[in-house]
């Protein structure tokens, strides 16, 4: 949830999973939840390629990983 105010300097963009750092702290990306998907974890890049990013501590964007829950 972006809600609060700890995230002020986040944009999140729902559609393409992305969102967008503004900071001069350092941030813990938060888990996020999608019904009927898994949550794999934040990269750097939209190809969802190299190591997951958990903390970030400079501007930059960062893209949320999911894979669809097989039922």
């Amino acid at each position: 949830d972006f809600s609060n105010s700890k995230y002020d300097d986040l944009t999140f963009n729902e559609n393409s999973n992305l969102i967008i750092i503004d900071i001069n702290d350092s941030y813990t990306l938060p888990i996020l939840t999608k019904e009927g998907y898994t949550f794999i974890g934040w990269y750097d890049n939209p190809e969802f390629t190299g190591d997951i990013v958990t903390v970030v501590n400079k501007s930059m964007k960062v893209y949320a990983k999911f894979e669809k829950v097989n039922e």
